[in-house]
């Protein structure tokens, strides 16, 4: 009886071992595994930044370009106002100078018209 029990006891350390190796293994697998994707997941945000990154550069780049085509169509039209209110105060000599002249056609027809009429 007693050889049994150390039989059975030896049996039970025995299996007891086994069974404390094989929960060490699989707590060493298990911490590998998530250091393996710890290291993904850091790998991955670290990838994820730097297309952020570049993205905010990319979006800066060109609402920078497109800030200088709004400058350059807002100094144009400026231009372009400068030019037509310049043609506007021509436009307004030029009809000023025909109204002066018609008057003194006018003038000068009306003189005719009375000399004639006097006559």
């Amino acid at each position: 009886m007693e050889k049994e029990v150390v039989e059975m006891r030896n049996s039970f350390k025995e299996k007891e071992k086994t069974l404390t190796e094989e929960r060490d293994k699989a707590i060493k697998a298990a911490d590998s595994a998530v250091e393996r994707l710890k290291a993904c997941d850091d790998a991955f945000r670290k990838q994820l930044e730097q297309e952020r990154q570049a993205n905010e550069q990319q979006i800066q780049t060109l609402s920078s370009e497109k800030q200088q085509e709004i400058d350059q169509a807002n100094a144009r039209v400026l231009e372009v106002e400068d030019e037509m209110r310049i043609l506007l105060q021509e436009n307004a000599l030029t009809k000023k100078t025909l109204e002066q002249r018609l008057k003194k056609l006018t003038s000068a027809f009306t003189e005719i018209q009375h000399d004639l009429a006097g006559k």
